[in-house]
């Protein structure tokens, strides 16, 4: 097996890890609160992570089995700047949790009021 291959498995290995405490987080959450509309949305989350997760492993079994690096593709440079975009956003946030949900709150108040009533669901206080 040369480095490549290695290098490969070792970051699909690390990549399904990190997809693992994905769907810890958002199951945890979902099974901690009391919202439905919260509970349907960190469950559909953790799904998400799961599919990734499955998505993930097959490639890395693939790799492993054949050694052929091509069904991972290429990426080019602006596909990977825009996934580091992301990750350094979501980063900064988990930094500081109240600019999320001050952010969701202010974009959401007003779809809020059409989904509570379609849902049955008291909305959450305002952000203080």
């Amino acid at each position: 097996m040369n480095n490549d291959v290695t290098r490969c498995i070792e970051i699909l290995t690390d990549a399904i890890a990190f997809e693992e405490e994905g769907i810890r987080f958002f199951s945890t959450r979902a099974e901690s609160t009391t919202s439905p509309m919260e509970r349907n949305i960190f469950s559909s989350l953790a799904k998400d992570e799961q599919g990734h997760r499955a998505h993930l492993i097959g490639l890395r079994d693939e790799l492993i089995r054949t050694h052929n690096l091509e069904p991972l593709g290429k990426t080019d440079d602006d596909h990977e700047r825009t996934a580091r975009q992301i990750f350094e956003t979501a980063m900064e946030e988990v930094k500081d949790p109240t600019s999320t949900s001050r952010r969701t709150w202010r974009f959401s108040r007003a779809p809020w009021k059409s989904s509570a009533r379609a849902t049955r669901c008291t909305p959450p206080p305002p952000p203080r």
